[in-house]
């Protein structure tokens, strides 16, 4: 036992002497800064591309061989948490230094990814939607396809809309946010009416529509013009629940009236 670690420390001593002065660690060949020259890295990926074939076939994980309860994974549940969270955490590192959260490159703009990587991601995410639409299969969670005049299914086209429709209800909100705090500015009105008046979050887990129907108001009392008189007489008259598209469009016109 004690020859083998002997044994074993002394080849991690050559391969470490061999990779500092920049050669093959296998042949002794010029590596140009890796830990194998081109021919033993293609090997070596022969060897591996070979061993995962075959793994694949006996149906066990391509990494620990256990046998695999999903037959539609390459890995084991096991595995497959811990590149997880292997890949989170190099993730979380990459994006508090400020590097690219895949690769660890510079960053373009305010995106969290390089240029390289950012393709990438795009190129493979649009193979992905090709091949799930080839199959019939939602783009998004790879379900069967209802109707196949939509390339979603009923569950992520839904979420889809209603997301859309959190979005434009959060602008519509935002924007009478600032009209109304810059009125109140200006008329120097008190802190209560400002509080109510602050922005929404992006992500702010409140409905975007309740909030900005409060904003709404809140900007029609301040202001008291002509629409917003009109705004308070019909927002007496609309219900909460029943009549959110009519209180959509009263919102918008309210926004309308005060931009020009």
């Amino acid at each position: 036992m004690r020859s083998a670690e002997t044994h074993n420390e002394r080849m991690k001593a050559f391969y470490a002497q061999r990779r500092a002065a920049g050669l093959c660690r296998k042949c002794g060949q010029p590596a140009e800064g890796k830990a194998l020259c081109p021919e033993c890295h293609g090997k070596r990926q022969a060897e591996l591309a070979r061993r995962r074939e075959q793994r694949a076939a006996a149906g066990v994980c391509l990494r620990c061989t256990l046998p695999l309860e999903d037959k539609s994974k390459r890995h084991c549940a096991d595995c497959r948490r811990k590149f997880t969270r292997r890949n989170m955490e190099i993730y979380n590192a990459n994006l508090q230094a400020g590097r690219c959260a895949k690769c660890g490159g510079p960053r373009v703009g305010e995106g969290n990814l390089c240029v390289v990587c950012s393709l990438a991601v795009a190129a493979a995410s649009k193979k992905r939607k090709e091949q799930r639409w080839a199959a019939a299969e939602c783009y998004r969670c790879s379900a069967p396809l209802e109707n196949l005049a939509y390339r979603q299914c009923r569950r992520c086209l839904e979420r889809y809309r209603s997301r859309r429709q959190w979005q434009q209800d959060w602008r519509v909100a935002r924007s009478l946010s600032l009209i109304g705090r810059r009125i109140l500015a200006q008329a120097r009105g008190d802190g209560a009416a400002l509080a109510i008046l602050t922005p929404p979050k992006p992500r702010d887990p409140a409905p975007s529509l309740s909030v900005g129907w409060k904003i709404a108001v809140a900007l029609a009392e301040a202001h008291k013009c002509r629409q917003c008189r009109d705004f308070l007489i019909k927002a007496r008259l609309v219900r909460r629940k029943v009549h959110a598209p009519i209180r959509r469009r009263m919102m918008k016109r309210l926004l309308r009236s005060h931009e020009r």
